[in-house]
């Protein structure tokens, strides 16, 4: 049309939408191997966060350094990436890092498979010496909390 200008539109990608469905647990309780189902999840893992593994680091503001195996040690990934909480008595977290309460989790993520679908981990090695240290283990029958990217799933350890 005459006497106009052309415009550029810009396409906004809508808000994801998380959906967990199910975690699943396999191995033992030694060595789990941990399997969430649902939707939303993304083509790829969230970035870590911090972009270090927490082996043998701190973070800014942490006074203590996290034990180094040198091998797969894996990754933290921030508050609303992806974590999971131990909510027996001697409960731990794994994969969270929150800077504003000087918490590194030493003990990492180690991302086996990413889709939209489906995500299976393994906890990283200090998982072992802190089983055995502090008795910090994904017991049978303790409750779990995971999070994927804001969204949390709540559930019973039982291994399959």
């Amino acid at each position: 049309m005459a006497g106009m200008s052309p415009r550029t539109l810009t396409a906004v990608a809508a808000p994801r939408t998380v959906s967990i469905t199910s975690v699943v647990f396999t191995g033992s309780v030694k060595s789990p191997t941990i399997t969430v189902h649902g939707s939303g999840f993304g083509p790829s893992a969230p970035p870590a966060d911090p972009a270090y593994t927490p082996a043998g680091n701190t973070a800014p503001g942490i006074t203590y350094t996290c034990p180094s195996t040198k091998r797969n040690d894996g990754f933290d990934y921030g508050l609303s990436g992806l974590w999971i909480l131990d909510q027996s008595a001697t409960g731990f977290s794994a994969g969270r890092y929150d800077e504003s309460l000087d918490e590194l989790d030493c003990i990492g993520i180690r991302v086996l498979k990413y889709k939209d679908t489906l995500i299976k981990f393994r906890l990283g090695a200090a998982y072992a010496q802190y089983r055995n240290q502090y008795n910090w283990a994904l017991n049978s029958g303790d409750s779990f909390t995971l999070e994927v990217l804001g969204t949390d799933y709540t559930g019973t350890v039982s291994y399959g």
